[in-house]
């Protein structure tokens, strides 16, 4: 019904199109739960009434425009339970916050968000103290006099109080009080220094397992890492082999991000350095300078973390090859139906891991080939350019310019951002995916011998 209505004029209907979607979506999502009830065997990342609630959520949240504060709220907190029932912790959290954002009494925004922050610390591995005050806390709210439930179920409310017992004993069990993070800030002296730290933390791009509100972040440091790895005692070539990729991510990130970070930080030296080229005016209106290359740069070695992501894949979990890229290791295309739909659907190998992670990159992925969030063939085409021929970059992009091969400057540093904050999440995304697979196997201690490697921070050798 939702869905014919969706075909009729908005103005003769009666309803706002993001309500319609938002019911349409309900619809799929009960359906879903359905399946689930009736203990029904379902893979997240390919169930077709899951990811039409998901579309149809992110359509909702798309044409949200002037929506009362509450309903708004609620599409936000639907849209956020199904991406975490796809494995997505890092999205779901997100979308918690912006629904207490436009409801702070909505007490299922705030609830939710606990039960998925105190998620996130099983998963990650690190921050657990600062998640499970920040979890505890929401919680706390959730139940308050303060707040609403009123589009919750008494079992949500039981959940939560469950959680808050828990959380609270935990919190209890310690000496020291359990607080949550203060706000983070830069206090080195060095100016530049300030503003890069101050930089990262305003969008987000530190490389850590916090997944929470960004300005809270307990470190100001890349120290994503695995939790324990158990491998047999001649196995002298699976952890060293996974420590060496992921240095190898964090150095690659770490460059795109400064990258990105000078492009967008106007400075003496890179005017001095931008003016020693002379460029040649063929009158298309084209920018050419060391600010645009640096943020060329760093769209291209952010996108290039992704395929280490699949190297990780490969390693770990050795599904598809050596050379496998992110694009192909998670995903596949399919034909669906007398039709011959075309559709994009996780490979059978990532769904046999029973992994919440795995589904979470499965579905990035789908994602991006979809064009849910971007035209990705035309990310991957700029990509290409940019590396092997050229990617003009305009003030403004006129109606007959091609998009392959133009792009606004506007849209470039937007654009590099979102690859940055993609390989992020996927990187975030593939470090819980190993630590979920060995939370899952059996271990005994007498039988384990613990290998401890020291981390070190980053090194220059300039000379």
């Amino acid at each position: 019904m939702f869905e014919d209505m969706l075909l009729v004029d908005e103005s003769t209907s009666g309803f706002s199109k993001c309500s319609i979607l938002y019911n349409a979506a309900n619809g799929y999502s009960s359906l879903y739960t359905l399946k689930r009830i009736n203990h029904k065997v379902v893979s997240p990342p390919n169930e077709s009434d899951l990811r039409n609630a998901k579309k149809l959520y992110r359509q909702a949240v798309e044409n949200l425009g002037n929506s009362e504060p509450s309903f708004a709220s609620q599409v936000l907190i639907n849209y956020g339970n199904c991406l975490s029932q796809l494995g997505r912790f890092i999205d779901a959290i997100e979308h918690y916050e912006k629904a207490i954002h436009l409801d702070p009494a909505n007490g299922m925004a705030a609830g939710n968000l606990g039960i998925e922050l105190e998620h996130a610390t099983l998963i990650t591995g690190r921050y657990r103290h600062e998640y499970i005050a920040l979890a505890y806390d929401f919680l706390k709210q959730a139940l308050s006099p303060k707040m609403h439930l009123r589009y919750g179920s008494p079992q949500a409310a039981n959940d939560f109080q469950a959680r808050l017992k828990y959380m609270e004993n935990f919190i209890k069990a310690h000496k020291e009080p359990i607080l949550p993070p203060e706000p983070a800030k830069a206090t080195n002296k060095n100016k530049t220094h300030q503003s890069y730290i101050q930089f990262c933390i305003k969008n987000g791009l530190f490389l850590n397992a916090w997944a929470g509100n960004k300005n809270l972040t307990p470190g100001i440091v890349d120290d994503i890492s695995f939790g324990s790895i158990t491998t047999s005692v001649n196995d002298k070539h699976l952890v060293p082999e996974l420590l060496r990729i992921l240095n190898e991510i964090k150095e690659s990130y770490t460059t795109a991000r400064y990258l990105y970070f000078m492009s967008q930080n106007k400075s003496e030296i890179l005017d001095n350095v931008s003016q020693t080229a002379i460029y040649l005016d063929n009158f298309d209106y084209s920018i050419n300078g060391v600010y645009t290359g640096l943020c060329k740069t760093a769209y291209s070695r952010a996108f290039d973390v992704l395929d280490k992501v699949a190297r990780i894949v490969n390693t770990y979990f050795e599904i598809g090859k050596r050379e496998s890229t992110f694009w192909n290791i998670f995903a596949e295309k399919q034909s669906q139906g007398e039709a011959h739909e075309i559709r994009f659907a996780a490979r059978q190998s990532i769904c046999d891991t029973q992994n919440p992670s795995m589904f979470a990159l499965s579905d990035l992925c789908i994602d991006y080939f979809e064009n849910a969030k971007v035209d990705l063939k035309t990310i991957d085409i700029r990509r290409n350019r940019i590396t092997h021929d050229y990617l003009n970059v305009k003030l403004y992009v006129a109606k007959d310019d091609s998009k392959e091969t133009v792009i606004g400057l506007d849209e470039l540093e937007r654009q590099t951002k979102d690859v940055l904050l993609l390989a992020k999440y996927a990187v975030l995304y593939v470090v819980s995916a190993v630590n979920i697979a060995e939370r899952q196997k059996e271990k005994s201690d007498e039988r384990v011998m613990p290998m401890i490697y020291d981390s070190k921070p980053g090194e220059t050798f300039l000379r």
